[in-house]
Protein backbone atom coordinates (compact mmCIF):
# COMPACT_ATOMS: atom_id res chain seq x y z
CA UNK A 1 0.00 0.00 0.00
CA UNK A 2 2.85 2.03 0.79
CA UNK A 3 5.43 4.08 -2.38
CA UNK A 4 8.11 4.16 -0.43
CA UNK A 5 11.52 6.27 -1.05
CA UNK A 6 14.82 7.23 0.53
CA UNK A 7 16.16 10.54 1.85
CA UNK A 8 19.66 9.69 1.33
CA UNK A 9 20.69 13.10 3.49
CA UNK A 10 19.43 11.13 6.37
CA UNK A 11 22.58 8.92 6.04
CA UNK A 12 20.11 5.77 7.60
CA UNK A 13 19.23 2.54 5.67
CA UNK A 14 15.42 2.85 5.93
CA UNK A 15 13.00 3.80 3.56
CA UNK A 16 10.54 6.30 4.27
CA UNK A 17 7.25 5.82 2.92
CA UNK A 18 5.62 8.44 0.92
CA UNK A 19 2.11 8.82 2.86
CA UNK A 20 1.64 12.68 0.76
CA UNK A 21 1.96 10.45 -2.44
CA UNK A 22 -1.84 9.59 -1.70
CA UNK A 23 -2.88 12.67 -0.59
CA UNK A 24 -4.89 13.38 -3.44
CA UNK A 25 -6.53 10.11 -3.38
CA UNK A 26 -7.60 10.57 0.56
CA UNK A 27 -9.09 14.25 -0.55
CA UNK A 28 -11.24 12.49 -2.80
CA UNK A 29 -12.80 9.76 -1.07
CA UNK A 30 -13.21 12.55 2.37
CA UNK A 31 -14.84 14.99 0.39
CA UNK A 32 -16.89 12.09 -1.35
CA UNK A 33 -17.75 10.28 2.27
CA UNK A 34 -18.35 14.26 3.67
CA UNK A 35 -21.04 15.17 0.93
CA UNK A 36 -22.83 12.02 1.32
CA UNK A 37 -23.03 12.54 5.10
CA UNK A 38 -24.17 16.24 4.68
CA UNK A 39 -27.11 14.79 1.81
CA UNK A 40 -27.84 11.88 4.40
CA UNK A 41 -27.92 14.29 7.73
CA UNK A 42 -29.93 17.08 5.84
CA UNK A 43 -32.32 14.41 3.82
CA UNK A 44 -32.73 11.43 6.37
CA UNK A 45 -32.02 13.83 9.62
CA UNK A 46 -31.49 11.43 12.83
CA UNK A 47 -33.24 8.69 14.90
CA UNK A 48 -33.69 10.90 18.02
CA UNK A 49 -34.34 9.40 21.28
CA UNK A 50 -36.91 10.34 23.53
CA UNK A 51 -33.66 12.15 25.55
CA UNK A 52 -34.21 14.63 22.42
CA UNK A 53 -37.78 14.37 21.15
CA UNK A 54 -39.36 14.33 24.81
CA UNK A 55 -41.78 11.10 25.92
CA UNK A 56 -42.43 7.90 27.95
CA UNK A 57 -39.45 5.65 29.48
CA UNK A 58 -40.25 2.59 32.18
CA UNK A 59 -38.09 0.41 33.91
CA UNK A 60 -40.32 -3.30 34.08
CA UNK A 61 -39.12 -6.36 35.86
CA UNK A 62 -40.73 -9.63 35.28
CA UNK A 63 -40.12 -12.93 37.26
CA UNK A 64 -39.87 -14.88 33.74
CA UNK A 65 -37.45 -14.52 31.06
CA UNK A 66 -38.42 -11.22 28.96
CA UNK A 67 -38.43 -11.87 25.39
CA UNK A 68 -38.28 -8.87 23.23
CA UNK A 69 -39.50 -10.06 19.98
CA UNK A 70 -42.89 -11.40 21.50
CA UNK A 71 -43.16 -8.32 23.48
CA UNK A 72 -42.98 -6.20 20.56
CA UNK A 73 -45.56 -8.28 18.69
CA UNK A 74 -48.18 -7.56 21.44
CA UNK A 75 -47.46 -4.25 21.90
CA UNK A 76 -48.05 -3.63 17.94
CA UNK A 77 -51.08 -5.62 18.33
CA UNK A 78 -52.79 -3.53 20.67
CA UNK A 79 -51.21 -0.11 19.16
CA UNK A 80 -48.43 0.59 21.39
CA UNK A 81 -45.98 1.44 17.78
CA UNK A 82 -42.70 2.62 17.33
CA UNK A 83 -41.49 2.02 21.25
CA UNK A 84 -37.90 0.65 21.83
CA UNK A 85 -37.54 -1.93 24.24
CA UNK A 86 -33.91 -3.26 25.40
CA UNK A 87 -32.31 -5.58 28.64
CA UNK A 88 -30.48 -3.83 31.50
CA UNK A 89 -28.99 -5.37 34.23
CA UNK A 90 -30.30 -8.66 33.19
CA UNK A 91 -32.87 -10.68 31.36
CA UNK A 92 -35.63 -10.37 34.12
CA UNK A 93 -35.08 -5.77 33.25
CA UNK A 94 -35.86 -3.84 30.28
CA UNK A 95 -35.93 -0.37 29.45
CA UNK A 96 -39.00 1.03 27.33
CA UNK A 97 -38.81 3.72 25.30
CA UNK A 98 -41.61 6.09 23.67
CA UNK A 99 -42.08 9.11 22.02
CA UNK A 100 -45.13 11.06 23.14
CA UNK A 101 -48.40 9.61 22.86
CA UNK A 102 -50.95 12.34 21.78
CA UNK A 103 -53.88 12.63 24.58
CA UNK A 104 -52.19 9.34 26.60
CA UNK A 105 -50.10 10.27 30.19
CA UNK A 106 -47.35 8.58 31.37
CA UNK A 107 -50.25 6.67 34.23
CA UNK A 108 -52.15 5.61 31.05
CA UNK A 109 -49.24 4.32 29.26
CA UNK A 110 -48.25 2.25 32.10
CA UNK A 111 -50.84 0.54 32.56
CA UNK A 112 -50.92 -0.10 28.91
CA UNK A 113 -47.33 -1.58 29.29
CA UNK A 114 -48.59 -3.91 32.35
CA UNK A 115 -51.26 -5.28 30.34
CA UNK A 116 -48.80 -6.55 27.75
CA UNK A 117 -46.89 -8.03 30.21
CA UNK A 118 -50.09 -9.51 31.01
CA UNK A 119 -50.91 -11.18 28.02
CA UNK A 120 -46.91 -12.21 27.68
CA UNK A 121 -46.86 -13.91 30.94
CA UNK A 122 -48.75 -14.85 34.22
CA UNK A 123 -45.90 -14.43 36.40
CA UNK A 124 -45.70 -11.34 38.04
CA UNK A 125 -44.69 -8.10 36.15
CA UNK A 126 -43.95 -4.66 37.88
CA UNK A 127 -42.84 -0.94 37.05
CA UNK A 128 -39.68 0.18 38.87
CA UNK A 129 -39.07 3.43 37.09
CA UNK A 130 -41.26 5.57 35.55
CA UNK A 131 -40.31 8.94 33.74
CA UNK A 132 -41.92 11.30 31.33
CA UNK A 133 -39.95 14.47 29.16
CA UNK A 134 -41.49 16.81 28.42
CA UNK A 135 -40.76 19.50 25.67
CA UNK A 136 -38.92 22.17 27.95
CA UNK A 137 -36.57 19.34 29.30
CA UNK A 138 -35.85 18.61 25.10
CA UNK A 139 -35.06 21.93 24.39
CA UNK A 140 -32.67 22.53 27.69
CA UNK A 141 -31.05 19.46 26.26
CA UNK A 142 -30.63 20.48 22.65
CA UNK A 143 -29.12 23.64 23.97
CA UNK A 144 -26.84 22.77 26.49
CA UNK A 145 -25.70 19.93 24.35
CA UNK A 146 -24.74 22.60 21.20
CA UNK A 147 -23.25 25.11 24.15
CA UNK A 148 -21.05 22.40 25.38
CA UNK A 149 -19.94 21.25 21.99
CA UNK A 150 -19.20 24.87 21.10
CA UNK A 151 -17.41 25.80 24.27
CA UNK A 152 -15.26 22.35 23.91
CA UNK A 153 -13.87 22.97 20.04
CA UNK A 154 -13.32 26.92 21.57
CA UNK A 155 -10.91 25.75 23.76
CA UNK A 156 -9.55 23.22 22.28
CA UNK A 157 -8.53 25.14 19.38
CA UNK A 158 -6.96 27.41 21.63
CA UNK A 159 -4.38 25.12 22.87
CA UNK A 160 -3.78 23.77 19.74
CA UNK A 161 -3.12 26.91 18.00
CA UNK A 162 -0.81 28.06 20.86
CA UNK A 163 0.99 25.14 20.77
CA UNK A 164 1.44 24.54 17.31
CA UNK A 165 2.19 26.44 13.60
CA UNK A 166 -1.03 27.83 11.57
CA UNK A 167 -0.68 24.90 9.13
CA UNK A 168 -0.43 22.58 11.54
CA UNK A 169 -3.27 23.82 13.52
CA UNK A 170 -5.66 24.11 11.15
CA UNK A 171 -4.53 20.51 10.04
CA UNK A 172 -5.65 19.50 13.20
CA UNK A 173 -9.07 21.22 13.50
CA UNK A 174 -10.06 20.55 10.07
CA UNK A 175 -9.45 16.91 10.61
CA UNK A 176 -11.71 16.97 13.82
CA UNK A 177 -14.28 18.19 12.46
CA UNK A 178 -13.85 15.83 9.38
CA UNK A 179 -13.94 12.94 12.04
CA UNK A 180 -17.12 14.39 13.87
CA UNK A 181 -18.94 15.04 10.43
CA UNK A 182 -18.55 11.26 8.94
CA UNK A 183 -19.40 10.07 12.07
CA UNK A 184 -22.37 11.88 12.34
CA UNK A 185 -22.84 10.99 8.63
CA UNK A 186 -22.80 7.41 9.38
CA UNK A 187 -25.03 7.84 12.50
CA UNK A 188 -27.51 9.36 10.12
CA UNK A 189 -27.26 6.65 7.48
CA UNK A 190 -27.31 3.24 9.95
CA UNK A 191 -30.04 5.01 11.79
CA UNK A 192 -29.03 4.61 15.20
CA UNK A 193 -30.41 6.03 17.46
CA UNK A 194 -29.24 9.63 18.79
CA UNK A 195 -29.37 9.75 22.71
CA UNK A 196 -27.40 11.07 25.44
CA UNK A 197 -24.88 7.52 25.23
CA UNK A 198 -24.39 8.15 21.42
CA UNK A 199 -23.13 12.05 22.40
CA UNK A 200 -21.11 10.49 24.70
CA UNK A 201 -19.70 8.18 22.44
CA UNK A 202 -19.02 11.45 20.09
CA UNK A 203 -17.34 13.59 22.87
CA UNK A 204 -15.26 10.43 23.36
CA UNK A 205 -14.05 10.27 19.33
CA UNK A 206 -13.31 13.77 19.42
CA UNK A 207 -10.61 13.41 22.40
CA UNK A 208 -9.09 9.93 20.80
CA UNK A 209 -9.01 11.71 17.18
CA UNK A 210 -7.84 14.88 19.01
CA UNK A 211 -4.71 12.84 20.62
CA UNK A 212 -3.93 10.87 17.71
CA UNK A 213 -3.59 14.30 15.57
CA UNK A 214 -1.63 15.55 18.39
CA UNK A 215 0.83 12.59 18.92
CA UNK A 216 1.64 13.06 15.07
CA UNK A 217 1.88 16.74 15.03
CA UNK A 218 4.68 16.63 18.35
CA UNK A 219 6.38 14.54 16.04
CA UNK A 220 6.19 16.49 12.90
CA UNK A 221 6.92 19.83 14.96
CA UNK A 222 10.76 18.37 16.72
CA UNK A 223 11.45 17.07 13.06
CA UNK A 224 11.07 20.54 11.52
CA UNK A 225 13.42 21.59 14.53
CA UNK A 226 16.08 18.71 13.90
CA UNK A 227 15.90 18.22 10.08
CA UNK A 228 16.33 21.85 9.30
CA UNK A 229 17.68 20.98 5.26
CA UNK A 230 14.70 18.71 4.41
CA UNK A 231 11.39 19.98 2.79
CA UNK A 232 8.01 20.28 4.99
CA UNK A 233 6.87 17.17 2.56
CA UNK A 234 10.13 15.31 3.38
CA UNK A 235 9.20 16.06 7.15
CA UNK A 236 5.96 14.99 6.82
CA UNK A 237 6.66 11.59 5.42
CA UNK A 238 9.41 11.25 7.69
CA UNK A 239 6.98 11.86 11.27
CA UNK A 240 4.57 9.70 9.95
CA UNK A 241 6.69 6.85 8.86
CA UNK A 242 8.10 6.72 12.75
CA UNK A 243 4.47 7.31 14.23
CA UNK A 244 2.62 5.35 12.11
CA UNK A 245 3.22 2.11 13.67
CA UNK A 246 2.24 3.18 17.20
CA UNK A 247 -1.41 4.94 16.02
CA UNK A 248 -2.31 1.30 14.43
CA UNK A 249 -1.63 -0.73 17.28
CA UNK A 250 -3.00 1.92 19.47
CA UNK A 251 -6.28 1.58 17.40
CA UNK A 252 -6.12 -1.82 17.45
CA UNK A 253 -6.62 -2.45 20.64
CA UNK A 254 -8.78 0.06 21.53
CA UNK A 255 -11.52 -1.13 18.16
CA UNK A 256 -10.95 -4.51 19.50
CA UNK A 257 -12.55 -3.46 23.16
CA UNK A 258 -15.07 -2.08 21.38
CA UNK A 259 -15.64 -4.79 19.45
CA UNK A 260 -16.09 -7.26 22.39
CA UNK A 261 -18.40 -4.59 24.08
CA UNK A 262 -20.75 -4.74 20.98
CA UNK A 263 -20.50 -8.46 21.00
CA UNK A 264 -21.54 -9.50 24.53
CA UNK A 265 -23.22 -5.57 25.16
CA UNK A 266 -26.79 -4.78 25.24
CA UNK A 267 -28.91 -2.59 23.14
CA UNK A 268 -27.30 0.74 24.87
CA UNK A 269 -23.54 -0.78 25.13
CA UNK A 270 -23.83 -2.12 21.17
CA UNK A 271 -24.81 1.56 19.81
CA UNK A 272 -22.52 3.12 21.74
CA UNK A 273 -19.69 0.82 20.79
CA UNK A 274 -20.57 0.93 17.17
CA UNK A 275 -20.29 4.24 16.83
CA UNK A 276 -17.06 4.30 18.91
CA UNK A 277 -15.67 1.55 16.43
CA UNK A 278 -16.69 4.02 13.39
CA UNK A 279 -15.00 6.58 15.15
CA UNK A 280 -11.97 4.64 15.47
CA UNK A 281 -11.85 3.51 12.11
CA UNK A 282 -12.37 7.18 10.80
CA UNK A 283 -9.93 9.04 13.01
CA UNK A 284 -7.00 6.79 12.31
CA UNK A 285 -7.53 7.53 8.68
CA UNK A 286 -7.77 11.08 9.45
CA UNK A 287 -4.88 11.59 12.00
CA UNK A 288 -2.81 9.78 9.39
CA UNK A 289 -3.65 10.46 5.90
CA UNK A 290 -6.16 13.71 6.44
CA UNK A 291 -4.59 15.91 9.38
CA UNK A 292 -1.58 16.13 7.32
CA UNK A 293 -2.22 16.44 3.96
CA UNK A 294 -4.25 19.28 5.34
CA UNK A 295 -1.49 20.66 7.11
CA UNK A 296 0.85 20.47 3.68
CA UNK A 297 -2.08 22.04 1.85
CA UNK A 298 -2.27 24.83 4.36
CA UNK A 299 1.85 25.37 4.41
CA UNK A 300 2.00 25.60 0.52
CA UNK A 301 -0.71 28.71 0.73
CA UNK A 302 0.82 30.36 3.84
CA UNK A 303 4.42 30.30 2.46
CA UNK A 304 3.13 30.12 -1.39
CA UNK A 305 4.66 27.64 -2.30
CA UNK A 306 8.04 28.58 -1.35
CA UNK A 307 10.63 26.13 0.06
CA UNK A 308 10.69 25.82 4.29
CA UNK A 309 13.32 28.44 5.55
Amino acid sequence: MFYSYNINILNKKQSIHNFMYWKNFYFFLSTICILLSILSIGIFGFNWSIDFTGGFLLKVHCDELIEIDKILDISNSIGLKNIHISHFGSIHDVIIRSSYLPNISILDFSHKILSVFYRYSQSKSQITCSEYIGPSADNNLIKTLFLSLILAFLFLSIYIVLRFSWSLSIGILLSLLHDVLLTLGCISIFRIEMNSIIIVSLLSIIGYSLNDSIVVSDRIRENIKIFEYLSFLDVLNLSLTQVYSRTLITSATTFSVAAILYYFGNEIIKSFSFTMMLGIFVGTLSSIYVSSSLSFQCYKIINNDKKRS
